[in-house]
């Protein structure tokens, strides 16, 4: 699956399958597999299966949440996180993870805050959990306004992370609060773990502190040079973003369509267990911008997605107001 090859990974569990039908596993490897396909309906009936037989087992509940919610079935992914919470100790932690992810999926930044503040000093015991409940913070209190409070919970969550599923996000926090030196240790120690994957994420945040210093022909480097070494949901996203903001718009337009069409992998883009939906909904946006400027007209179907998305969003988004204001001129 890390190699990209999201089919021959679905068809080689299914010949395991054949010789250990019951191996729990390997069932479960196929509902993620099916998700990170965008298969959504089938990971959803193959992770049901899964909770029907096993219901003691909190990792089977995360497919069919992330899988409904990315179908557009938000109460069906709440009904699977309340499942999911009443699963055992492991299950209620990682429902509280999901739970924040629908939140911010949707925006509602202030219900997420609260969630995160929620947590108890069992919820936080454990490194690595503490660890995803900083980025969740970090990400919150930013899109709150809170700078200071996102820095420090993004530094907690480098002092206490491990692998790239919590030192990507928080480097990117720390990019976007302005602090490029600190997000620049954190692309040389993922560099320095000397692998694919870590070593495709150092490149992007190195994009992005190059395309925040509008050197843009340096973050395009960047970019193709991590999706030569591994390629990344986040780094087609990232490409598209700096074609759009040069004003390359079919090459933008061709990113982020091939995004969308990946959109299986922003589910749990880190392939650890912990849901990252909250990073698709601004894609269709950055795509109707795109679309928008070529005169395509999946342009208003796009702006109208992220409006019923983030309808709610608390504190108003103001990618929605602007969505709704390009709607508006075009409708007229």
């Amino acid at each position: 699956m890390l190699t990209g090859n999201r089919e021959g990974a679905v068809a080689e569990v299914r010949e395991v399958l054949k010789i250990y039908p019951n191996n729990l596993r390997q069932r479960r490897n196929l509902a993620l597999y099916l998700m990170f396909s965008g298969d959504f309906t089938n990971a959803i009936a193959e992770g049901s299966r899964i909770i029907a037989d096993t219901p003691g087992y909190a990792l089977g509940y995360l497919p069919v949440a992330l899988s409904k919610l990315a179908s557009g079935d938000e109460a069906g992914a709440a009904t699977t996180y309340d499942r999911m919470e009443a699963s055992g100790a492991a299950g209620a932690r990682l429902a509280r993870l999901g739970r924040i992810d629908l939140a911010m999926y949707h925006g509602r930044y202030t219900d997420a805050a609260r969630l995160i503040g929620g947590a108890s000093e069992a919820d936080r015991a454990n490194r690595a959990e503490a660890a995803q409940l900083q980025v969740a913070d970090a990400q919150v209190s930013l899109a709150l306004g809170q700078k200071a409070r996102a820095v420090e919970a993004a530094l907690k969550a480098v002092a206490a992370g491990t692998d790239e599923g919590v030192l990507f996000p928080a480097a990117l926090i720390l990019i976007d609060a302005g602090q490029a030196g600190e997000a620049r240790k954190i692309a040389q120690k993922l560099e320095g773990m000397l692998q694919a994957q870590t070593s495709a994420y150092a490149d992007i945040i190195n994009a992005q502190i190059a395309a925040h210093g509008d050197r843009y022909p340096d973050a395009i480097t960047a970019l193709r040079k991590s999706i030569k070494v591994h390629d990344t949901w986040f780094a087609r996203v990232q490409l598209g973003r700096v074609y759009l903001d040069t004003k390359h718009f079919p090459e933008a337009m061709a990113e982020f369509e091939l995004a969308l069409k990946r959109r299986g992998e922003a589910t749990d883009a880190f392939f650890s267990d912990r849901p990252t939906l909250r990073n698709l909904p601004p894609l269709y946006y950055w795509l109707a911008r795109a679309q928008e400027a070529l005169g395509a007209a999946d342009a208003r179907k796009n702006y109208q997605q992220y409006v019923t998305l983030r309808a709610d969003a608390e504190p108003i988004d103001p990618l929605v107001t602007d969505a709704r204001a390009r709607l508006a001129r075009a409708a007229r």
